[in-house]
């Protein structure tokens, strides 16, 4: 008999172990983990704008890591469990990352139309300057051609002779 409660126990144990497909306590879930890892690349960025110091990094990064937990109600260490957890599951970190790299994608991708509307904006903008340019008063002339720079042999030749004359 006390085979069988040492079997069926065991049998409980695994069976509790292993049930859910939800991450376990202290985990950080599947979308959180890939917010944080896309902002997390976007602050990562913005540190190679900063001047490389010997602290820079800690001066100016501190507070931005800190703002970004802050922001997912998280903290390092938290993130750190959840990063391990995640590496066990390749399948899972997978997943996460092509969500990552999605999310970046579209960031960069609206990033380049607002960029793109602001460039027509001053284009336009300019255009209209232009056109208020009063013409010049009298033409501009264009510039002469320059030419080559050509050696004048027969000076150096000069120098050469006058160089072996005086050396003696």
């Amino acid at each position: 008999m006390p085979r069988y409660n040492l079997l069926l126990f065991s049998v409980l144990l695994l069976v509790a172990a292993c049930s859910g497909p939800g991450t376990p306590k202290g985990v950080l879930d599947q979308k959180t983990m890939t917010g944080v890892l896309t902002d997390l690349q976007i602050v990562d960025g913005s540190l190679y704008s900063v001047m490389q110091a010997p602290d820079s990094l800690f001066k100016y990064g501190h507070g931005r890591y800190t703002a970004l937990f802050k922001k997912y109600h998280t903290d390092t260490g938290q993130f750190m469990k959840s990063l391990r957890y995640y590496c066990a599951r390749p399948d899972l970190l997978q997943n996460i990352y092509v969500s990552v790299g999605d999310r970046l994608n579209k960031k960069n991708d609206s990033l380049v139309k607002v960029n793109q509307k602001q460039v027509e904006m001053e284009n336009k903008k300019r255009g209209a300057e232009n056109k208020n340019i009063q013409p010049a008063a009298r033409p501009i002339t264009p510039v002469p051609q320059l030419q080559p720079l050509r050696p004048d042999y027969k000076r150096l030749q000069h120098l050469k002779t006058h160089h072996r004359d005086t050396s003696k």
